[in-house]
C-alpha cells in the first residue's frame, strides 16, 4: 500500500448559524415562492410537483450511496466504500471554552480544520471512523484529499477488496477535479483495486452520515470545552461510537505536481456526478466512464484516458506555510488567555510554542 514518510511515497503491491453550504436553487425557488404566497394555485401546485420529483431524485442519488454501504458491509472481501467530507470551518478552533466572555471573545485561537471519513465495513459498528485534523498549513485542495485517501487507505488491513466506492463533497476546489480522477486512474493501473467508482450528490443535499460524526465533536466540545489542541484530539477521540482515530496532518506529499505531466486536458467534468474509472476491453490502458446520474449509461463508450503516461520520479513534499495561523497574535494574546485556563493548559501552550 501507499505509505507517507519522509523519504517519499512508496507503494507496494496488494499485500497508508449561517448556513455555509451551497444551497439547491429549486429547494431555495420553492421555499421562496411559497413565502410570497401571490402566485397562484395552479402555478403553485406545478411548483410542487416539480420540488416532490426532485426531492425523489436527491432521494434516489442518496440511495446508491446507502446500497454501496450496504455492500461494503455485507460483502466486505469485494467492497470497499469511504465516505470523505470537512468539517465547517472555524468550530475547532482552540482555545475552545464553555462560556465565552467578553474578555474572551475577540482573543485569537490557533485555527484547526477537521477532514472526517468513514469506513463501512463488516465490524460490529459497521463502520471505521478517522479525524485527520489539520492547522491550515496547507491549501484544502485535491492534494489534501488525496493525502487524505492514500491515509485512510494505508489504515486497512490487506489485501485490499477489488472494487472502491468513494463518495465525496461536490467541490470542484477538493474534490471535483482531474487530479482527483487521475489519482483514482492510478489506484487502478497500480492494480490496488479494479474498478474505482465517485459519487456527488446534488448540490444543497450533500450532508451525509459523515455530519452526524461532526455533529457529535460539536456537541463534545459545548458540553467540556477543549483549552488546548490536544484537549481537541481528546474530544475527537470520545465523541463517537465507534471511538474515532485522530490523525494530525503532518506532511502533505505534491501530489498535484507529481501528475501534472502525465495528465490528460479535460473538460466539463464539473457537470456529472458518477465517475467509474477501470482497464479499458484492450487491458493496457485506464479509462474514465461517467454519467450525470445514477442509472443513465455509462460515457462514452470506449471511455476516456485521462492519463496520457504513468509518473515514475519520486513525489516531493508540498511546503507548509503558517501565515494564516498568524501564530504570532496567538503567542501575543496568550497571556490573556492565562486567567481562564486551566494551570496544565498554559503549561501546554508554553510548550507548544
Amino acid at each position: 500500500m501507499f505509505h507517507v514518510t519522509k523519504g517519499g511515497w512508496t507503494h507496494l503491491v496488494n499485500g497508508e448559524k449561517t448556513n455555509l453550504f451551497s444551497k439547491c436553487d429549486l429547494c431555495t425557488k420553492y421555499t421562496e415562492e411559497r413565502a410570497k404566497g401571490g402566485r397562484d394555485k395552479k402555478s403553485i401546485e406545478d411548483l410542487r410537483a416539480k420540488y416532490d420529483k426532485h426531492l425523489e431524485h436527491v432521494q434516489k442519488e442518496r440511495g446508491v450511496y446507502y446500497n454501496h454501504r450496504h455492500k461494503a458491509r455485507n460483502n466486505p472481501n469485494k467492497y470497499l466504500t469511504i465516505i470523505i467530507d470537512g468539517m465547517d470551518q472555524s468550530k475547532t478552533n482552540v482555545p475552545f471554552v464553555c462560556q465565552r466572555t467578553k474578555s474572551t471573545q475577540n482573543l485569537w485561537r490557533l485555527q484547526s480544520h477537521i477532514t472526517g471519513v468513514l469506513i463501512h465495513t463488516d465490524s460490529s459498528w459497521g463502520k471505521q471512523v478517522l479525524a485527520f485534523v489539520d492547522l491550515y498549513q496547507y491549501p484544502h485542495d485535491s492534494n489534501l484529499t488525496i493525502n487524505i485517501l492514500i491515509r485512510t487507505l494505508n489504515e486497512l488491513e490487506k489485501p485490499l477488496p477489488p472494487v472502491l466506492y468513494l463518495q465525496l463533497d461536490n467541490c470542484f476546489r477538493e474534490n471535483k477535479n482531474k487530479f482527483v480522477m487521475a489519482f483514482c486512474a492510478l489506484l487502478v493501473k497500480f492494480k490496488f483495486f479494479s474498478k474505482v467508482r465517485i459519487n456527488f450528490l446534488p448540490v444543497g443535499h450533500t450532508h451525509e452520515d459523515v455530519d452526524q460524526f461532526f455533529s457529535r465533536i460539536s456537541e463534545g466540545l459545548r458540553k467540556n470545552g477543549a483549552e488546548t489542541f490536544y484537549e481537541l484530539q481528546s474530544v475527537i477521540t470520545k465523541s463517537f461510537t465507534p471511538n474515532p482515530k485522530a490523525i494530525l496532518v503532518e506532511h502533505l506529499l505534491d501530489v498535484k505536481n507529481w501528475m501534472i505531466p502525465h495528465i490528460q486536458e479535460i473538460h466539463g467534468h464539473t457537470e456529472p456526478h458518477c465517475f467509474r474509472f477501470t482497464q479499458s476491453h484492450c487491458g493496457e490502458n485506464i479509462v474514465m466512464h461517467y454519467r450525470q446520474w445514477s442509472g443513465q449509461a455509462w460515457i462514452p463508450e470506449t471511455g476516456i484516458q485521462i492519463l496520457t503516461s504513468i509518473p515514475i520520479n519520486n513525489l516531493q513534499f508540498c511546503e507548509p506555510s503558517f501565515e494564516k495561523l498568524d501564530l504570532p497574535r496567538l503567542q501575543q494574546d496568550l497571556p490573556k488567555w492565562r486567567d481562564w485556563l486551566k494551570p496544565h493548559s498554559n503549561i501546554e501552550w508554553q510548550e507548544f510554542f
